[in-house]
């Protein structure tokens, strides 16, 4: 009997320190939280004219250069850049340099999902959002030109008199849904030795009516791994075929660059499809 009293005694002691312990480390984690998290008003929501999605990689301890160029360049516009990333030191860093932050769901092996970013755009439905490869630098000139033309007047007038590249047929004769976008402009040491990407994809998108999703049903895109190949595609040619907006090229006037690099991993190679093929992240 004073066996089981002992043991009993010794349960209920064990039980009380690990009640505590979940306690207190629920505390530090919504400390944690709240020091990380990054609360916007929805009134500061919607003053923004711009929101452009990157979902960069993580572990950075400075946020990188292309990064710091968007949002200067969406800052002269009227918008906000946000950062996708889930660490909490790399929100933090982001968030100290002025931009927006929010989560992303990633696949098994660390990947964004493009319907996580899409989605994240559809609560700034009062702006004209967009996403871009996190590789991309912005022409700062080029871009901020082309920003304050989409948000001029005049745009949807000139859009619709063809003055800008079509890609799709109207899909309804009084729909004012429209996605843009854009190839790179690959370089190898610095802009002027630029060459417009000609391998085919895409890398840039604008697009307004936010909580219609890029595609215009008002619905999630497929899960795809953002750093696969062909979503860009896609994506594009999905669009194109549901003609729920117009598919408006906006490649030589964005003039976003790229600087070549070496792919990583068994995709170094896109062409060798022996190596495709045998990837199973594809």
């Amino acid at each position: 009997m004073k066996q089981r009293d002992y043991i009993s005694s010794r349960f209920k002691k064990q039980y009380k320190l690990r009640s505590c312990i979940i306690f207190i480390s629920g505390i530090l984690y919504l400390l944690v939280l709240g020091k990380y998290s990054v609360s916007v008003d929805q009134s500061e929501i919607n003053k923004l004219k711009l929101v452009l999605v990157i979902a960069p990689k993580p572990n950075f301890s400075n946020v990188p250069k292309s990064l710091l160029l968007w949002r200067n360049a969406l800052t002269l516009s009227g918008g906000k850049v946000l950062l996708l990333l889930n660490l909490p030191s790399d929100r933090s860093v982001a968030a100290k340099a002025g931009f927006l932050v929010d989560y992303v769901r990633e696949s098994h092996n660390g990947l964004p999902l493009l319907n996580s970013i899409i989605d994240a755009t559809k609560k700034y439905d009062s702006a004209i959002v967009g996403f871009c490869n996190s590789d991309l630098e912005p022409s700062l000139h080029d871009v901020h030109t082309f920003f304050e033309y989409v948000l001029s007047e005049s745009w949807a007038e000139n859009w619709r008199k063809g003055e800008t590249e079509i890609l799709s047929s109207d899909p309804m004769p009084h729909s004012d849904a429209w996605l843009i976008v854009a190839s790179r402009m690959d370089y190898q040491n610095n802009f002027t030795d630029k060459k417009p990407h000609k391998a085919g994809g895409v890398d840039f998108w604008l697009w307004n009516h936010a909580k219609l999703g890029i595609l215009g049903l008002g619905e999630s895109t497929p899960a795809f791994r953002l750093g696969r190949p062909l979503f860009d595609n896609w994506l594009t040619a999905m669009a194109i075929q549901l003609r729920q907006r117009h598919i408006i090229d906006a490649t030589m006037p964005l003039n976003v660059m790229h600087k070549n690099h070496e792919r990583l991993g068994q995709l170094s190679s896109w062409k060798n499809t022996t190596l495709r093929s045998s990837d199973e992240d594809w």
